[in-house]
């Protein structure tokens, strides 16, 4: 489908009280892992947001088809819990484009606040429209109310995604700055791994998921078993890709 003015826009987006919008139900459902969720097409929405009373995050991308996708996992068991899927109704959908187009055109990206204290709901909101890239991040309390209605209205929506089946298990990258990267690199305890010493059909789940930062790319038990082989300890993979640095975790599901 295309969005007025052909509008491609990403967004992270973790909470979600009371949008008014809704899902088309009426559209065949597809599990996650069915779905082509190891292509690296950008979303139209996507968010991550993380309750400060609750261990259970959500993370929410919204596609430039109006596909929908939620996954609900535990920081600190790296645990999915559950995941919904769905098409959004067009005027949902349009709505939403709206509201994500007037935030980037009047607020540049900014911290609200200082991620790690707790304090209170913290976010992770990214947006891409008319070739602008707008990313926020912080506290969910001290943001602007522009961005407060968006990010509810984001969750409001992954609320009513019908559930799907998860996937036997799960890859997230976050990118590294330049400067950690650097300190990183000089830990004596810790390895970074070249992309490119991995077989070539592991590259491409790789690259996948750098591509998409944050999201959660679903993954076979033997390919995670595989990425699992070149982890020295836990579930983190420390990964150099052209000059970069990329930590990426693997996520196991509750079935």
């Amino acid at each position: 489908m295309k969005m007025p003015g052909q509008l491609w826009l990403t967004l992270l987006v973790i909470v979600f009280t009371g949008w008014c919008g809704g899902v088309d139900h009426t559209v065949n459902k597809r599990d996650v892992g069915e779905s082509p969720v190891n292509q690296a097409t950008p979303g139209m929405i996507s968010l991550d947001f993380t309750p400060m009373t609750d261990p259970i995050s959500t993370f929410v991308s919204i596609r430039p088809d109006n596909q929908a996708k939620m996954v609900r996992y535990s920081r600190s068991l790296l645990v999915i819990k559950g995941s919904g899927e769905g098409i959004l109704a067009r005027q949902d959908a349009a709505a939403l484009l709206d509201k994500a187009r007037a935030l980037a055109n009047d607020i540049c990206s900014k911290n609200f606040g200082t991620p790690g204290l707790t304090r209170g709901d913290q976010f992770h909101l990214t947006i891409n429209v008319d070739q602008k890239q707008l990313e926020c991040v912080g506290f969910i309390e001290d943001a602007p109310p522009t961005i407060r209605s968006l990010v509810e209205d984001v969750l409001s929506i992954s609320r009513k995604l019908p559930p799907s089946t998860l996937a036997d298990g799960y890859l997230r990258s976050e990118p590294i700055s330049s400067n950690r990267y650097d300190a990183l690199r000089k830990s004596p305890t810790l390895r970074f791994v070249n992309l490119e010493t991995f077989p070539n059909d592991t590259q491409q789940i790789l690259v996948t998921a750098i591509n998409q930062p944050r999201a959660f790319i679903a993954i076979s038990t033997e390919q995670r078993k595989n990425l699992l082989e070149r982890i020295a300890n836990g579930q983190e993979l420390f990964l150099t890709h052209k000059n970069s640095g990329h930590q990426l975790t693997l996520f196991r599901a509750q079935k």
